[in-house]
């Protein structure tokens, strides 16, 4: 029988104090997920989904029903915890027996665990994703909107408490270090400054190609231990088109910068393999990611500039078209004379989910004197700030530069950094 529910702000004051107590992560994830079925009316049981080395698993849950759910998830690769990490919302499911947005999975869960309402939110502080928490209940239409707004102010305490296991996880990790090598300090620079060559080493010579201004600008960040996978690329393909990527590898230290060596040379051999849309690239290194187990999440706009002659050294006139697709990463900004714009796409799943979502790819004409920006993250995130807020700035800062020349444009928006920036920044920009 469920337990008794504290209500109001009551509730959540306790919620409050429970999940900030002290605890490793593990102890942490298995009080969160214990504490769902006491404050939110209906819930059965409780799960949080997360993904672990490319490998998506229940770390915690309150017991077999959410563990047999999931693994069904898991096996037909569809299901609302599973689309809650993926697409960053919230699922409501009414009932199993008829659902039919995850047709390989919903009917086999209700006939295997009598489960036929589920409730999932994705776990996130800031932009970082951590999980997803799911609610499980054996009777129909159990989560209505109170048991939402409910659960969705549960998940963000659950996100912060889990973030903060995290972090004092990672602070002890760091003492004790300190406390067993003397040296641990020197080392952590020397393997700074390795990766910071490293990732120099990878950013390309960028190519003269008639018609176009291409220029790019790295800058690493302030703290030398944060030196990490942000990258750039363009080159030619063999089919006369001009290929452009922004990419950027979670983490920042020599492991970061390892893998980034690799994805840039997997995307570079990938690009050049065979003629095939953007999308279709992004999806083959995502399954190279898998193959070969490398293990962080990744994020990469890889685009495709066809002049209308079909080659890179056009004569006379004529027109430029773009094609990219985007994996999960911040989204290009197309500034022109009149004004700028970002380029979204409809799917945009990171690299390294282990996922077989398709991509979409999308194309427009470059109107003359438009400027093509990709860019990483750490040009538009401040601390305190929001990301809406970061996109604005840029925009508002490349309208006001776009007349001046493409290196003036580039070195104006790297001066718009904070002097003690703690992530690395990357910028492509292309002028027709």
């Amino acid at each position: 029988m469920q337990q008794s529910q504290p209500v109001g702000a009551e509730a959540f004051a306790y919620v409050a104090r429970a999940l900030q107590s002290e605890g490793s992560e593990q102890e942490t994830l298995q009080r969160i997920v214990d504490l769902a079925p006491r404050l939110i009316a209906n819930c059965e049981h409780a799960g949080i989904t997360m993904v672990v080395n490319s490998k998506v698993t229940t770390p915690a849950a309150t017991g077999p029903v959410p563990l047999a759910v999931d693994r069904i998830q898991y096996e037909a690769n569809q299901g609302p915890c599973l689309d809650a990490l993926r697409k960053h919302a919230v699922f409501v499911t009414d009932d199993l027996a008829t659902e039919t947005r995850w047709p390989d999975f919903a009917s086999r869960a209700a006939a295997e665990t009598g489960v036929r309402s589920m409730l999932s939110f994705r776990l996130f502080v800031e932009q970082n994703t951590l999980g997803s928490l799911n609610l499980y209940s054996g009777l129909p239409a159990a989560f209505g909107a109170e048991q939402t707004a409910t659960g969705g102010a549960f998940a963000a305490h659950a996100a912060v408490a889990l973030d903060s296991a995290t972090h004092r996880r990672r602070a002890k990790v760091l003492a004790g270090e300190l406390v067993t090598s003397e040296h641990r300090g020197d080392e952590l620079e020397e393997q700074a400054a390795a990766a910071l060559i490293l990732q120099r080493s990878m950013l390309s010579v960028l190519p003269h190609v008639p018609g176009l201004d291409i220029v790019s600008r790295y800058r690493p960040s302030a703290t030398k231990a944060q030196v990490g996978g942000d990258w750039y690329d363009a080159f030619p393909t063999p089919d006369g088109e001009m290929a452009l990527v922004i990419g950027d590898v979670a983490g920042h230290d020599m492991g970061a910068a390892v893998q980034m060596a690799q994805l840039r040379n997997m995307l570079r051999s990938l690009a050049l393999d065979r003629r095939e849309p953007p999308s279709d690239v992004l999806a083959r290194l995502d399954e190279t990611i898998t193959q070969f187990g490398i293990g962080e999440i990744t994020t990469c706009v890889y685009g495709l500039l066809t002049h209308s002659s079909g080659r890179l050294d056009p004569k006379g006139g004529g027109s430029w078209t773009l094609r990219f697709a985007n994996a999960g990463h911040p989204p290009p900004l197309l500034t022109t004379p009149k004004g700028s714009r970002y380029l979204e796409t409809e799917e945009h799943v990171l690299l390294g989910l282990a996922n077989d979502y398709a991509r979409s790819d999308e194309s427009l004409t470059m109107p003359a004197g438009a400027i093509l920006l990709l860019y990483t993250d750490g040009l538009v995130e401040r601390v305190g700030e929001s990301l809406e807020n970061g996109l604005a700035r840029l925009q508002t800062t490349a309208e006001s530069l776009a007349s001046k020349s493409l290196d003036d444009f580039c070195d104006g928006l790297v001066a718009t950094l904070e002097d003690d920036a703690m992530d690395d920044v990357c910028l492509l920009a292309v002028r027709v």
